[in-house]
């Protein structure tokens, strides 16, 4: 928190034996490394900000409080419960794949009915066909733990949620998004 009480959505640290830390945020995965001296722990990480940074450590029975010491992070206190797992995120990964029907996409407002267009999700590609001819086709990847699909033809991480039985995929760049029903 950074004077006033923030939630976040669920951000992931693991420390390990050898000196280094796994960080799982909305952003995406990184790793770094860490050094204890005392109370202080040094984190240094390719994720910048605030997990490239000293903190103050306090440990609890079942939490951890960081308390930061550099500049811009004084005021700053993030508080992390200890799990004994990361939650399985395989359920997302099982109900974004298949066949869809790309109904509906609405941009700044502006919606427009779409007919006969269909996209196929498989684990590792995507195609997207018109009246029976593909139109598009390549690479996908899956970010279950972050809920985002990115699609090799615009290596943009589209932001992926479920609205009841449709998916929705939206351009988080340009506000674009694609409103899908279940075929299959």
């Amino acid at each position: 928190m950074d004077g006033i009480d923030r939630s976040h959505s669920p951000e992931f640290i693991e420390f390990k034996q050898d000196g280094s830390f796994a960080l799982s945020l909305v952003k995406g995965d990184y790793l770094g490394f860490y050094e204890l001296t005392g109370s202080i722990l040094k984190l240094s990480s390719e994720s910048g900000g605030r997990f490239n940074a000293d903190w103050s450590l306090t440990i609890l029975p079942n939490q951890i409080i960081l308390k930061g010491l550099d500049d811009g992070y004084k005021v700053t206190e993030m508080y992390f419960s200890i799990i004994d797992k990361v939650p399985d995120f395989d359920d997302f990964e099982e109900r974004v794949l298949g066949t869809w029907q790309i109904y509906k996409t609405r941009d700044n407002g502006d919606v427009k009915h779409v007919a006969t267009t269909f996209m196929q999700i498989d684990a590792k590609s995507y195609r997207i066909e018109v009246d029976g001819q593909m139109v598009e086709n390549g690479a996908s990847v899956i970010n279950t733990r972050h809920h985002k699909v990115v699609f090799e033809s615009d290596d943009v991480m589209w932001e992926a949620w479920f609205y009841g039985k449709e998916l929705r995929l939206t351009n988080p760049k340009n506000g674009f998004q694609y409103d899908l029903r279940r075929v299959d």
